[in-house]
């Protein structure tokens, strides 16, 4: 799926060290869509394993008309939290 970065997820993403591979990952087969109240916005997320480690990967993102404009992207280890659920 084509996607734009926000100016802000731009940076978290340099700031937080993270890989676009890892985005696009989460972007392309989440395992979770989450919609959201604020209007058109929607959090997908996926476990990705890292180190032996698993971190939930999360995008918060809206519909573009050029495709999924990405407002920011981060991880977590607070999987049960954001899942509800360990995978």
């Amino acid at each position: 799926m084509k996607f734009v970065l926000s100016s802000h997820a731009e940076s978290q993403i340099k700031e937080r060290k993270l890989s676009l591979k890892h985005l696009e990952s989460v972007i392309s087969k989440p395992d979770e869509i989450v919609e959201t109240s604020r209007s058109g916005r929607q959090i997908m997320q996926k476990v990705i394993g890292i180190g032996g480690k698993k971190f939930l990967f999360r995008a918060i993102c809206m519909k573009d008309p050029g495709g999924l404009l990405v407002i920011t992207f981060y991880r977590t280890s607070k999987i049960k939290k954001y899942l509800g659920r360990e995978q």
